[in-house]
């Protein structure tokens, strides 16, 4: 079951949506680092989450969508 957080405007967000570090990997084909690294330089927006004894990182797939884009080599 997917966890559900009420928003301030009435609607429900499924959290189940956001990428974890490791699917973002995946995704990318790349290793951790790289998406560290994106992260801590501000070139791949995340959400900070906390258990309150780990950091999490999460991304959201439009987040995801929009470093692709500015990444994107265009066609000549």
């Amino acid at each position: 079951m997917a966890a559900q957080i009420e928003s301030a405007a009435g609607k429900t967000a499924i959290a189940d949506s956001l990428l974890s570090v490791e699917q973002v990997c995946q995704l990318l084909g790349v290793k951790k680092t790289y998406v560290y690294s994106r992260m801590n330089n501000g070139e791949l927006a995340y959400v900070p989450l906390s258990d309150g004894k780990r950091e999490f990182r999460r991304v959201r797939p439009k987040d995801l969508d929009a470093f692709l884009e500015s990444r994107l080599v265009p066609a000549r």
